[in-house]
């Protein structure tokens, strides 16, 4: 059985089978543990400086959720990230690229 997402938000011309199908195709690069999908409130926080949180703008000037992230993924390598900016072009889905070292 393919397990299916529902995300608070969807990107911006997304529907839910096309959002499904790019995190499928995510999950079989970067695997389950390397992806957040943001279905609840709860998953919405400022973090800090030394511990950023990727699901909404840092800087919101709006309300917190405005910019809501629908799943954050966390590539391991380049291949990684290759084959999810692969996946978002075929499915259309849009990528806020984010990056933080510690």
């Amino acid at each position: 059985m393919v397990q299916t997402y529902a995300p608070l938000v969807l990107p911006p011309n997304v529907s839910n089978d096309t959002f499904n199908n790019f995190l499928s195709a995510c999950l079989d690069a970067v695997g389950s543990e390397n992806i957040d999908v943001i279905s609840s409130t709860a998953q919405i926080d400022d973090g800090d400086y030394m511990k950023p949180n990727y699901t909404h703008d840092p800087h919101h000037v709006l309300k917190q959720d405005f910019f809501l992230a629908s799943a954050v993924i966390a590539p391991r390598n380049v291949a990684d990230v290759q084959l999810i900016v692969k996946a978002a072009n075929e499915t259309l889905v849009p990528l806020w690229p984010s990056t933080y070292q510690s």
